[in-house]
């Protein structure tokens, strides 16, 4: 009887512990550090400066009416046929993602660590995508990317 209830007590404590590290272990970039730095200095020195309207940076709450710039790189994936660009807002701690597969564009706001901030499908008008929608969209930027900064 003591043994069971000593048992239970310990998957009770240590289940949360399991359950947050599977959590983090999900929504954890699949960009590492020596990646993201080594995209940096491959966006410095190769990268093309571009901008996004004041609409789109509008919904992605940056800019505030200032023009901002993004310096990016783009590459292609001829088996899904998708275009992808990851970017830095220039000024800011932000990345910008995009993802386009010939219908209808997203792009995705980044904060510093790669946690997304927020997603949005720019097709026909300037439509917010779901939490789950934005993460798994700029995942699969970020698994691109990863991919690229290995190769290069």
């Amino acid at each position: 009887m003591h043994k069971t209830i000593l048992v239970v007590m310990l998957v009770l404590v240590v289940w949360p512990f399991g359950a947050t590290a599977q959590q983090v272990r999900t929504n954890s970039s699949p960009i590492t550090p020596v990646q993201l730095e080594k995209l940096n200095k491959l966006i410095e020195k190769k990268g093309a400066n571009v901008g996004l309207n004041d609409a789109i940076l509008t919904a992605l709450g940056i800019g505030d009416g200032v023009a901002l710039a993004i310096r990016n790189l783009t590459t292609f994936d001829a088996a899904t046929q998708r275009h992808y660009t990851f970017g830095v807002v220039i000024g800011t701690r932000h990345y910008v993602t995009t993802l386009s597969d010939g219908s209808s564009p997203r792009v995705f706001l980044l904060d510093n660590n790669l946690n997304v901030v927020v997603g949005l499908k720019t097709g026909f008008g300037l439509e917010r995508l779901t939490p789950d929608q934005a993460q798994a969209g700029a995942r699969e930027t970020l698994e691109q990317f990863s991919n690229f900064a290995d190769m290069n």
